[in-house]
């Protein structure tokens, strides 16, 4: 259920929407241009610091020529595209070609590919918009295991790396790696689940709409306590005896357990160090 605050923004979001259409530049190209909202209010999540973000996605021809229009108009700084607030900064919008879109999810651009595969085309001539994210999420997970698999070992690989700074007692090489492997988690929940996950802002908000963070999300709380709890580390200890260490094995236990009934046995998944 959308709460209310977005609700009243996508209300607005509608009419900045028309007025965009009779924006002095933009009302000529009106029909080569696609409307996306994105963010927390289109997602429905949208709260007291929520705002109206738009992205407008031109044919790929157009949008250099936009981009000229609006900075021959004075309106922008610079010649490649636009950033501008909308209505005394309620929200914001800029410009990207459609082969920008398309890149996204070529790439496996992961967080883009989240952004806009949960975006709501306001104004969207032909679906232009709607046919490419609908052909990059078919691509996106061709073949699924192969970005799990790869997260999985980065995975490991940096709880491996992560016994040199503890031992070290190098406190801000162990919060660097803590941090890299709390988020390496989080993108396995969603890559498990064969979806594109978030930028970090929202990687452990939406969390729970996945079925790792629903099982063992709260293994998450509990290793940002001891990695934050345990700032100061002393030097030369076994590995068991660093909590962050013992939280991370307790994490990467989860994904293992959830991997192999979920995918099966695979090789990679026990002798990861043999496919880093």
């Amino acid at each position: 259920m959308p709460t209310q605050r977005t609700q009243e923004l996508r209300q607005k979001a509608q009419a900045l929407c028309a007025e965009l259409s009779q924006h002095v530049v933009l009302k000529e190209y009106w029909q080569a241009i696609s409307v996306v909202l994105k963010g927390s209010t289109a997602r429905g999540r949208a709260d007291q610091y929520s705002d109206v973000d738009f992205v407008l996605f031109a044919e790929d021809d157009a949008a250099p020529r936009i981009a000229h229009a609006y900075w021959q108009a004075g309106l922008s700084p610079r010649q490649d595209g636009f950033f501008l607030p909308l209505d005394n900064w309620v929200g914001h919008y800029h410009l990207e070609a459609i082969r920008d879109l398309q890149g996204y999810f070529a790439a496996a651009d992961f967080p883009n590919a989240w952004e806009f595969s949960g975006a709501i085309a306001l104004h969207d001539p032909g679906q232009r918009f709607a046919h490419a994210v609908e052909a990059g999420m078919q691509g996106l997970f061709r073949e699924p295991e192969i970005h799990i698999k790869e997260a999985y070992l980065q995975l490991q690989l940096t709880q491996n790396w992560l016994m040199q700074p503890l031992r070290r007692a190098d406190a801000v090489a162990v919060s660097l790696h803590t941090a890299k492997i709390l988020r390496l988690w989080c993108h396995l929940a969603y890559l498990l689940d064969e979806r594109p996950y978030p930028h970090d802002k929202w990687l452990h908000t939406y969390l729970d709409t996945t079925r790792l963070g629903r099982n063992a999300g709260g293994l998450v709380a509990g290793y940002l306590t001891e990695a934050v709890k345990h700032p100061h580390v002393q030097p030369h200890h076994e590995l068991m005896e660093y909590p962050q260490f013992r939280a991370g094995q307790e994490l990467i236990a989860a994904v293992v357990e959830f991997l192999k009934a979920d995918r099966g046995e695979r090789p990679w998944i026990d002798s990861w160090a043999e496919y880093v």
